[in-house]
């Protein structure tokens, strides 16, 4: 475990530096920031992964709306050709 290889390097450097309890102490302390921060960043890195995904969909359906309005409005050209064509014709 990290934790436990961290606490070994402190204690070993504690008794070379003779660090106090209470530094000690703050090193937990700097170590549950750290352990902190790394999970915000995962969650950071989770919601930025959502929001690509939802950014990537967003863009699926304007894709899909251009391809029913572009198939809208041959529709429509078609129809009124047909129209344009009859009315010559009559």
């Amino acid at each position: 475990d990290l934790f436990i290889r961290f606490r070994h390097i402190l204690t070993t450097v504690a008794e070379d530096v003779y660090l106090t309890p209470e530094r000690l102490h703050f090193f937990n302390v700097d170590y549950s920031n750290m352990t902190r921060a790394r999970g915000m960043r995962y969650s950071v890195d989770r919601h930025s992964a959502a929001l690509s995904q939802l950014d990537d969909t967003r863009w699926a359906l304007r894709e899909a709306q251009a391809q029913v309005e572009h198939s809208e409005t041959e529709s429509t050209v078609d129809a009124l050709q047909l129209a344009e064509e009859e009315f010559n014709n009559q």
